[in-house]
């Protein structure tokens, strides 16, 4: 788990990817068997999340999440109360601020957010008043820790569930790798290796975008190009690797979408 004081300015490197098709808990079988995992004893933890924000998505507008975690079962629980910031980028790999601290029980605890980037998105705590729940994640992680030569360290967790939303459900079957140690480098050679035995694909939006897109009915709808941020003075360098990143974040959207659509359009 993701536990770090307050006071520091925390970061979580991270990338995200999913396992596609109909039998996904098969090729997480086949996952485990890898060479790179197998001979590391998993841990497992059954989680259920709570993700909150207002009636007008004020967070989700400007890129936070704010969720409660219950770890373990319901006669015996752990609650976590996690905020997320975003750089606002498509993109598997992500870098985001991220404060986790544990509370009392099921409700959200703001005197919990006094030393987070909470203070200057809601510093007279009028959005806090308005938060209500908008959607849950129930899932199994399974975790392996990787240590790599170089000193790198990376924690693989495969997520199993779902997410609800309105009466509706949608699959969630993702690998996360996210770097406790070292360069971003060792992500991408760990996904490179374990992508040789398990068809994975890069997976740029989070599990608190897919609850709300659900809420929405808008999960799998076509996902058309959005213009890439370019703010000048870029070099060109810069330039081409923000249109790209654009680029691909679109393309593997419709991509990811394409297992369970029939629309045209996500082809198109």
């Amino acid at each position: 788990m993701k536990s770090r004081p307050h006071h520091s300015a925390p970061q979580e490197v991270e990338l995200k990817l999913s396992l596609p098709g109909p039998h996904a808990a098969e090729l997480a079988k086949r996952l485990a068997q890898l060479p790179a995992l197998a001979r590391r004893k998993p841990s497992r933890l059954s989680l259920s999340n709570i993700y909150f924000d207002t009636p007008d998505q004020a967070l989700r507008q400007q890129g936070v999440a704010l969720r409660l975690r219950r770890v373990g079962s319901e006669a015996d629980p752990r609650w976590l109360q996690t905020l997320k910031t975003s750089s606002g980028e498509r993109s598997a790999l992500s870098q985001r601020g991220e404060w986790e601290s544990p509370v009392a029980g099921p409700a959200l605890d703001r005197a919990a957010l006094a030393h987070t980037a909470w203070t200057g998105i809601d510093p007279d705590g009028r959005l806090f008043a308005a938060l209500a729940p908008c959607f849950v994640t129930r899932f199994e992680r399974t975790l392996w820790l990787v240590r790599r030569r170089g000193g790198s360290v990376v924690e693989v967790a495969l997520d199993i569930g779902q997410v609800e939303a309105n009466g509706k459900q949608a699959p969630i079957c993702e690998l996360e790798l996210e770097l406790k140690a070292g360069d971003s480098t060792a992500l991408f050679a760990l996904a490179h290796q374990l992508g040789r035995g398990v068809a994975l694909l890069p997976a740029n939006r989070s599990k608190a975008e897919r609850g709300f897109l659900l809420a929405q009915d808008a999960l799998d709808l076509p996902q058309r190009a959005q213009r890439a941020p370019l703010v000048l003075p870029l070099s060109r360098l810069e330039l081409a690797q923000r249109v790209l990143r654009e680029m691909f974040g679109h393309f593997s959207q419709n991509l990811e979408a394409l297992g369970t659509s029939d629309d045209p359009e996500v082809v198109h």
